[in-house]
């Protein structure tokens, strides 16, 4: 509560990742995926970072990793290894920052 979607998406990242000096160099423009999991619908936004290692954050529910791997992958992997919901934010992504 209280937050702005981007301002959540940056508490998020710097969360899950140890990520927080993000550049939003093409904007605060998003894409919504579509509907998963009960209804969940994530935002996707686009973002340039000169952190390269990421650290695990733990959830505050669990206290277990909210994920167990993190990589720094071209647009070709992202999309070979993503779910179809995600490889249209992939799509995306690409056609807003070009080649």
């Amino acid at each position: 509560d209280g937050e702005t979607s981007l301002q959540a998406a940056l508490r998020e990242v710097r969360e899950e990742t140890g990520v927080d000096d993000l550049d939003f160099r093409w904007g605060e423009r998003y894409m919504d995926t579509g509907p998963y999991s009960h209804g969940k619908v994530a935002r996707y936004y686009i973002a340039v970072t000169e952190i390269e290692s990421i650290v695990m954050g733990l959830s505050p529910e669990t206290g277990e990793p909210e994920h167990h791997e993190a990589d720094w992958m071209d647009f070709d992997c992202a999309y070979d290894i993503s779910s179809p919901r995600v490889r249209e934010v992939v799509q995306w992504a690409r056609n807003v920052i070009g080649r």
